[in-house]
């Protein structure tokens, strides 16, 4: 949940974020889901990103013990890991997910490239629908650096994903492309403080939010020693 001048807005999840994503009634259930990173070096890992439905509904990684993300060149390969390793976060939820789960696809796809890519154009707070994607894009990313950066607790990373400008950004581009019902005291606000937005500084910001993410992705192969 985000929260604009004392008005409160519900941000949507990986249940209901408004892009393509494979339909898995299985992940859906117990909210344990296989994605798919494309790196800015083109390199393609699969993670796992879960809710725990047993503690306030905090969004999660696979860590290892140094805090690590676990990452994986095939989905089997992060099964086969999930089902034989013990001690994980929301144990019963995730070996339940993981011995009923059948599918082969990632259930979402960052693809941080693109990202990388666009995110130098200041279109991109143009309020056109066709730049939806980009917006979904960069709120994802958003998204899941902030749950590795809570997760972690790392003050580094925090800095990073609260920096002021970015969050202005990511505001805007909610209230642009998925609040509808924002109010206009909020929107005009936003469109005041969008103008006066430092968009060297964001792109900059991003670009250390993907890299530092990237330096912390390991990737651990089968046999798994």
């Amino acid at each position: 949940m985000r929260t604009i001048r004392g008005v409160k807005f519900y941000t949507f999840s990986m249940n209901n974020v408004k892009k393509k994503i494979f339909s898995d009634s299985v992940s859906e259930q117990y909210r344990k889901y296989v994605i798919k990173i494309i790196t800015s070096n083109r390199k393609s890992y699969y993670l796992l990103w879960g809710t725990d439905v047993h503690n306030e509904d905090f969004d999660y990684l696979l860590l290892n013990t140094a805090n690590n993300i676990i990452a994986f060149s095939r989905i089997k390969d992060l099964l086969v890991f999930v089902n034989r390793t013990a001690n994980l976060v929301d144990e019963k939820s995730v070996k339940k997910w993981v011995k009923t789960y059948k599918a082969n696809k990632a259930y979402v796809t960052y693809n941080f490239l693109y990202l990388l890519d666009f995110i130098s154009e200041k279109d991109i707070i143009d309020a056109n629908e066709e730049y939806a994607d980009k917006a979904i894009s960069i709120i994802d990313f958003f998204n899941l650096f902030s749950d590795y950066s809570q997760q972690t607790n790392r003050k580094d990373l925090l800095k990073l994903c609260q920096d002021n400008d970015i969050n202005i950004l990511i505001d805007y581009l909610y209230m642009t492309f998925f609040w509808r019902a924002s109010k206009e005291s909020c929107k005009e606000k936003l469109n005041k403080k969008i103008k006066k937005l430092d968009f060297l500084k964001v792109e900059e910001n991003i670009k250390n939010m993907v890299y530092s993410f990237e330096k912390e992705i390991v990737m651990i192969g089968y046999p798994f020693l």
